[in-house]
């Protein structure tokens, strides 16, 4: 077997007419001093993982005053909703994390 035979067996993925299926997810935080969250994750993966998990790497927590939540191109992005079905044709999807203060 050739080490390109090898390469390909060892990353199907890289393979001419294999896709590659996951996407790249970048989450700002206008409020956070830290770079963008980015991540590669399945079209499967549902938003509500991807804003817990940047919440996680923005430091930031839930709390009884504020709620927190993603935005994509200036509307609200529903928990249930998929990566893929944000990213649409594009292998990429940019969303924001919001914070919205609670008046009581």
């Amino acid at each position: 077997m050739s080490a390109t035979q090898k390469e390909q067996k060892d990353h199907p993925q890289d393979q001419p007419g294999h896709e590659h299926t996951e996407l790249k997810v970048t989450v700002t935080f206008p409020l956070a001093a830290k770079p963008p969250y980015e991540a590669e994750v399945e079209p499967t993966e549902m938003a509500e993982a991807i804003r817990v998990a940047a919440m996680s790497y923005f430091g930031v927590a839930e709390e009884p005053t504020a709620t927190y939540y993603l935005t994509h191109k200036g509307d609200r992005v529903v928990a249930t909703d998929t990566v893929g079905g944000l990213a649409g044709e594009a292998r990429a999807v940019k969303v924001t994390l919001t914070k919205e203060l609670i008046q009581g």
